[in-house]
């Protein structure tokens, strides 16, 4: 897969260990077979920063699996869910993206449908978990700011929870846009903003940065997005438990779906996720 420089946008040699720029001759290491790609300044951010959204990820990898396990419950019902929404999306056999792919929570989704997927993360150490367990896949480590592939190399990218921590939203969109393919689509899972849950549950986690979900209500992903030639082809509300609901406190899924699902604007208030699709411009 050709590569290009984070700094100068320039291919880069991938001969070597480590990568090495063919203009302006800068290297970016491989570490745990993956090569960590980030200009000077995003190293600083993603890999230095302390008391960030960056440091959080860079620790919480160890116990991410843990957290987020498929053996919760809710987590299981969330992931059917989500392939429910993909699967109208995997009917050609597409060459996939997927950002903030984390632990991968959600690659084994991606990857049964595609023989093709290429994955990304801006931590390296929960990429790394990502990558042992996917052996053969393709992983690089960098920041969806300044994604290190040529311009059109994929027919789709997917983020599951991702695009809302991404700290420059508009850069992000644009660089998403840059490597789609023309007519590419992009598909997004991230939490619904509406949801009263939210505040909540940063309160009692301490995770406030994650307030940044504000950031992604369906006016403003338009914005992002419609000024780089992408057009919006579906928001949908979905999904109505926690990864964290045990079996039990799952039996009231059914009656909320019931009451809650049958029009969009209950949906609105009352899903956990929002699904955004995103389709370039042919």
């Amino acid at each position: 897969m050709n590569l290009i420089c984070p700094n100068c946008d320039f291919l880069l040699d991938v001969s070597i260990n480590p990568y090495t720029c063919l203009n302006c001759k800068e290297t970016y290491p491989i570490i745990n077979n993956i090569p960590l790609l980030f200009d000077k300044k995003q190293m600083i951010k993603y890999r230095m920063s302390k008391d960030t959204p960056q440091e959080y990820y860079r620790n919480v990898a160890s116990i991410y699996g843990k957290t987020h396990h498929v053996s919760l419950y809710g987590a299981r019902r969330f992931l059917q869910d989500f392939e429910n929404k993909l699967k109208p999306y995997f009917n050609t056999q597409p060459n996939i993206l997927e950002i903030g792919s984390g632990t991968g929570f959600a690659t084994n989704i991606i990857n049964r449908h595609s023989k093709s997927v290429t994955i990304t993360d801006a931590s390296l150490e929960m990429l790394s978990i990502n990558k042992m367990n996917h052996n053969g896949i393709n992983a690089f480590c960098c920041a969806t700011e300044k994604l290190p592939f040529p311009n059109e190399t994929f027919d789709m990218v997917i983020g599951n929870n991702t695009f809302y921590l991404v700290p420059d939203k508009h850069l992000g969109a644009k660089n998403i846009a840059r490597v789609l393919r023309k007519g590419g689509k992009l598909i997004l899972s991230e939490m619904n903003p509406y949801n009263p849950l939210w505040p909540i549950m940063f309160a009692v986690k301490g995770h406030y940065f994650e307030r940044s979900i504000y950031e992604i209500f369906p006016f403003q992903m338009k914005s992002y997005f419609s000024s780089i030639g992408m057009t919006i082809e579906e928001i949908d509300y979905y999904s109505y438990i926690p990864y964290f609901a045990t079996e039990k406190l799952a039996k009231i899924e059914k009656p909320l779906q019931f009451m809650l699902g049958k029009s969009k604007l209950t949906r609105r208030f009352s899903a956990i996720r929002i699904f955004y699709v995103f389709k370039k411009s042919s």
